[in-house]
């Protein structure tokens, strides 16, 4: 009975120094996404998903009772709505709510007013983003909107079994998060070793977004796949929230997503990306134009490596830069 106990603890001690060592950030991720009291998502009736409120990162709530990484909605102030993705959301990539470019430029606006709302979702396409506006913020009624998001439509595009709702990579998602919340967190760390490594990169792992290792892209296939489809989902969800500002009166900005060149260079997909990127920016582009509506061109900001965590996503510095920018063409509009 000793030595049984004893081999018991020996094993999840190892298994537990095992897991810190080599899967402690997939680990690390499955709790920020699925486990504990508070998990990373909640399901929303009007989109796929949405960010919990209660969701807790570096033990702080950092999204008020709405689910936006934003200051508790003040009724008085008029409205700058952000729709973006994690660019803008910048979890993990971000710790403080302080630093993120629309808490500066919201910092920047108060003495006009105004109030920034930064409704952005990790992971979030234009589908979770033009539903959330016409079903659920529209209600705050905002003067300005800014749509900063697009290159997560490139993902489902690229999933199996595509459908025009996207909901061929989301839906099953939520089939496993009984499971995580009932099961696993409970498990000994034996078990939870041989999970992560069943379902590590290289193989399919239930606990990805998409159905797809993002670093094993076939690029003539998603190459082919991507100039089909032309992005007609997100095409259509900007010609929807077009439609929407110029009936109430609203200024839309249109900011297309910019991919830094340095970190750009290094990925084997780098052909995949550049090709999102270029049609992405010719649909802002060329709907800005048909309705009238603000194009912001940023991409000097993405020639530097230093505003960037990764290819895509701002560091502090970013963050700073970027809301100084944009802060000079909202400053004309909200004057």
């Amino acid at each position: 009975m000793i030595f049984t106990l004893s081999l018991i603890i020996l094993i999840e001690l190892l298994s537990f120094s095992i897991l810190k060592l080599f899967f402690n950030n997939r680990y690390n991720y499955l709790n920020r996404i699925f486990l504990v009291k508070n998990p990373r998502f909640k399901i929303d009736i009007f989109n796929f998903f949405w960010n919990n409120e209660e969701y807790l990162f570096h033990k702080k709530k950092i999204f008020n009772n709405e689910g936006y990484r934003a200051n508790y909605i003040k009724k008085k102030k008029n409205k700058i709505l952000v729709l973006g993705d994690s660019t803008s959301e910048a979890v993990p990539y971000i710790k403080k709510n302080k630093d993120l470019w629309t808490s500066r430029l919201d910092s920047f606006v108060i003495k006009k007013k105004y109030q920034v709302i930064n409704a952005s979702l990790n992971c979030g396409s234009s589908i979770e983003l033009t539903s959330h506006l016409l079903f659920k913020a529209r209600y705050l009624n905002p003067k300005v909107i800014i749509f900063y998001a697009g290159i997560n439509d490139l993902y489902p595009i690229l999933d199996a079994g595509f459908k025009n709702d996207y909901s061929h990579s989301r839906n099953y998602n939520f089939s496993c998060l009984k499971f995580y919340n009932t099961f696993f967190r409970f498990y000994p760390w034996s078990i939870k070793l041989l999970f992560l490594f069943l379902t590590r990169k290289n193989n399919f792992s239930i606990i990805n977004l998409y159905h797809f290792d993002e670093d094993k892209i076939d690029i003539n296939k998603a190459t082919i796949k991507i100039k089909k489809n032309n992005f007609i989902i997100l095409k259509n969800n900007l010609n929807l929230i077009s439609t929407f500002c110029n009936s109430n009166k609203i200024k839309l900005i249109l900011i297309p997503f910019y991919l830094n060149e340095f970190f750009l260079k290094k990925m084997k997909n780098k052909k995949v990306f550049k090709l999102a990127q270029n049609l992405i920016f010719k649909i802002f582009k060329e709907c800005a134009k048909k309705n009238k509506h603000i194009f912001i061109n940023y991409e000097v900001l993405s020639k530097n490596k230093d505003n960037f965590f990764d290819f895509l996503h701002f560091n502090e510095k970013g963050h700073l830069n970027f809301s100084h920018k944009i802060f000079k063409n909202i400053n004309s509009i909200i004057n």
